[in-house]
C-alpha cells in the first residue's frame, strides 16, 4: 500500500516511509475487523492493493472512496519497482488496465459497501476471498457488482 497523495514526490523513500506508518496502522485496523476501502489488481501470483482507512477516505457524493485512482498508482508503482528493485513480477511493461482490478467504496447513506470489479475476478473464489480479507468487508453489507470500466483484456 502506497498513499496517493505523494503520488508526484520524486523521492521513492519518502514514500515508502510513509506507507510503512500507514500500514502498521491499516495492520492493526485489520486486526480488530475496522473495513476499508480502496484498489486493487489481481496479478497471476498475487492481489495487489491499495487500502485506505474509512477515515482517510475521500468523499465522491454520498460514497467514501480511496484516494488513489488506477492510474497514477500503477504509475507509482512502476517507478517504485524500477527504482528500489522490488520484486513484484508483472507491473513493468503491463499498461494498468492490462489486468484485472477493481475498488471498495463505501456507501455512507446505506452503510455498505461496495465492491466493483471485472468479471474475471467476481468468478475468483479465492480471489474474492481474498478481496474480502484485504478490505474486512462485512459479508452481509457488501454489494458485488461487475463493472465494464473494470473490463480488462488479459486471459485469467
Amino acid at each position: 500500500m502506497w498513499h496517493c497523495s505523494h503520488m508526484e514526490s520524486p523521492n521513492a523513500h519518502d514514500i515508502v516511509a510513509q506507507a510503512q506508518v500507514r500500514n502498521q496502522r491499516a495492520r492493526a485496523n485489520r486486526k480488530i475487523g475496522l473495513p476499508a476501502v480502496g484498489i486493487f489488481w489481481l496479478l497471476p501470483d498475487r492481489l495487489l492493493t491499495s487500502v485506505t482507512e474509512l477515515e482517510d477516505a475521500q468523499d465522491y457524493g454520498a460514497l467514501k472512496i480511496s484516494r488513489c485512482d488506477h492510474l497514477p498508482y500503477w504509475r507509482t508503482i512502476q517507478r517504485m519497482v524500477g527504482s528500489l528493485g522490488c520484486a513484484i513480477p508483472n507491473v513493468i511493461g503491463y499498461p494498468y488496465e492490462f489486468w484485472p482490478r477493481g475498488r471498495v467504496s463505501y456507501d455512507t447513506r446505506r452503510g455498505t459497501f461496495l465492491l466493483l470489479a471485472d468479471e474475471k475476478i467476481l468468478r475468483n473464489v479465492h480471489a474474492l476471498d481474498e478481496i474480502f480479507s484485504t478490505f474486512c468487508l462485512p459479508l452481509q453489507r457488501t454489494q458485488i457488482r461487475g463493472d465494464e470500466h473494470y473490463s480488462t483484456y488479459a486471459q485469467q
